[in-house]
């Protein structure tokens, strides 16, 4: 599931689900200096195979996004902690930009988000500095986060296509 008209993500989210099984409509929000850890959320959207299995998953009102009648549903939960790798998918010129960094979930802090989330720990880095290089790679505002470190399938995938691949 993406935004209407949110494309380049759709086909990260198709992407993300054949290479590992899952996949979640997200983007990354606030750096931690002290941690190193960067918030990554969902604003009501989810892929339940995602979701922590010691924690319970909400259905609850959107305070995000309300609509003309009310507010819409939102699905919440923590994500499972485990390894990860986020993807973005860019038009390029020509082409498409398959921007992917590998890390981990190591944590999930804020239940009452409205939304999935957890706290993502790149492995190049700590999150002010992968950040700005993520930023710098041209990755779209909204990604797709797969499940497991996919450091081999990525390129492979982007050569099988033909399009660049920026590891962050």
């Amino acid at each position: 599931m993406s935004c209407t008209g949110d494309l380049p993500t759709a086909l990260a989210l198709m992407l993300a689900r054949a290479l590992s099984g899952r996949a979640l409509y997200c983007e990354f929000y606030t750096p931690e200096r002290d941690t190193g850890l960067m918030l990554l959320a969902a604003g009501g959207e989810g892929d339940p195979a995602w979701a922590d299995p010691g924690h319970p998953i909400v259905v609850e009102p959107n305070e995000h996004y309300p609509g003309d009648h009310g507010a819409d549903a939102s699905i919440a939960f923590r994500l499972e902690p485990g390894p990860a790798t986020a993807l973005s998918l860019s038009p390029v010129a020509e082409t498409w930009r398959l921007a992917w960094a590998t890390g981990e979930i190591v944590e999930a802090r804020y239940d009452g988000m409205g939304g999935p989330n957890g706290m993502f720990r790149f492995d190049s880095g700590p999150s002010f500095e992968a950040g700005a290089r993520w930023i710098a790679s041209g990755a779209t505002h909204h990604n797709a986060l797969a499940g497991g470190r996919l450091d081999v399938e990525i390129p492979v995938l982007a050569r099988a296509l033909g399009i660049e691949d920026v590891r962050v």
